[in-house]
């Protein structure tokens, strides 16, 4: 059996998890009544949401720069991995804050399990993990997110009696 192991950075992020495309508004608008008062969360799944778009922005102009000859290690290349890099990083942190944000509101649990539940890159071909089953994967370099997605559910949890309570 062979397998293809010439992947370009786009069929990897057709195979690889990324964000939702939860547009906050919209859930709010959605939700309707429901969406009361400040909670944090919907900025937390806004600013998630922002930063997946970089990540997969950043990586199309790399696979196009790769595409049109581009040579590893010239100066353009070295930009354009740095510029991956920082995208990756400000998209992992995005995810571990809205997997460590607790909703204030009703809205705002319902937009936490509709944006964990929803497709890491919606903006690519094929299937994809959720966004909490990306941080699941996360590893050690990750263990933060790991930690994070594994306590979601609990938080979530909380959150819901909380609110039940009052």
């Amino acid at each position: 059996m062979k397998t293809d192991t010439n992947l370009s950075r786009r069929r990897l992020l057709a195979s690889v998890p990324a964000v939702a495309a939860v547009g906050v508004p919209s859930v709010a608008t959605a939700l309707g009544g429901l969406a009361t008062g400040d909670d944090p969360v919907f900025a937390a799944v806004e600013a998630h949401h922002d930063a997946m778009k970089s990540l997969t922005a950043a990586y199309h102009a790399q696979d196009d720069m790769e595409e049109s000859g581009a040579q590893k290690g010239s100066a353009e290349w070295e930009a354009a991995e740095t510029t991956v890099y920082n995208a990756n990083r400000r998209h992992n942190q995005a995810q571990l804050d809205f997997l460590t944000t607790a909703p204030a509101t009703m809205a705002g649990i319902l937009a936490s399990l509709d944006h964990a539940a929803s497709p890491m890159f919606p903006y690519e071909e094929g299937e994809s993990l959720t966004v909490q089953q990306n941080a699941l994967c996360a590893g050690r370099e990750g263990e933060e997110l790991v930690v994070a997605a594994e306590q979601f559910p609990a938080m979530i949890a909380a959150t819901l009696r909380k609110l039940l309570a009052a």
